[in-house]
């Protein structure tokens, strides 16, 4: 799958020497089968082979997370997918909730599994610019967020 989706070698051969390889291999399968279009696939996985890089042999939890994002994103953003700490942070929990290892439960997975289809939509439906589908997922965003603290079973019933 990694073939199909990097076509730089050199990439290729960092997300393979990547100590969490086996885990990415499958995240670019869990991000593709929903539909994420290219750009956001390959932005998300170069930050969790970063993440990868930095985590070594530690476990994969909300703390590891949150500690890299704080400690390594925030201070050195020298690679190019670690530029923007919100795309690092949707990455990274994309990558907890392929693992069963997210514990938000204020509706953020409903919230995202929403927002995933609607970006495979612009992405392979309606063909828009990769800008134009960054712009209108983040409206659809923060209109998901308004609506689920106004009320959460209608954005829930919505799924």
């Amino acid at each position: 799958m990694l073939d199909q989706v990097f076509r730089n070698p050199a990439v290729l051969a960092r997300i393979q020497a990547n100590p969490i390889e086996p885990i990415i291999c499958q995240y670019v399968a869990y991000l593709a089968d929903r539909r994420y279009c290219t750009y956001v696939l390959h932005q998300y996985t170069l930050a969790v082979e970063h993440f990868g890089h930095w985590l070594g042999r530690r476990p994969i939890d909300r703390r590891t997370v949150d500690r890299f994002i704080k400690r390594r994103v925030r201070r050195q953003r020298t690679t190019p997918a670690c530029r923007k700490i919100a795309c690092v942070r949707a990455a990274l929990n994309r990558l907890l909730e392929m693992l069963g290892r997210d514990k938000a439960g204020n509706g953020s997975g409903i919230l995202e599994q929403l927002i995933a289809r609607y970006a495979g939509h612009l992405c392979q439906d309606c063909g828009l610019s990769e800008a134009t589908i960054h712009y209108r997922l983040r409206y659809a965003r923060e209109l998901l967020r308004f609506l689920w603290r106004k009320a959460p079973p209608l954005v829930a019933a919505a799924r």
